[in-house]
């Protein structure tokens, strides 16, 4: 039986990307983010 190759994986380029806080929060006011209770941030409470 013939193993499975890896190679392509080898191959492939790993990039990496670099992001300031401001880029950072930019990219993730995007996405909204579900916990398992509400959020208190100077007596605000998002849920």
């Amino acid at each position: 039986m013939k193993k499975p190759s890896i190679s392509g994986l080898q191959k492939r380029k790993i990039q990496v990307f670099t992001l300031t806080q401001f880029e950072l929060d930019r990219l993730l006011s995007g996405f909204t983010i579900i916990g398992h209770e509400p959020i208190k941030i100077n007596d605000f409470t998002m849920s």
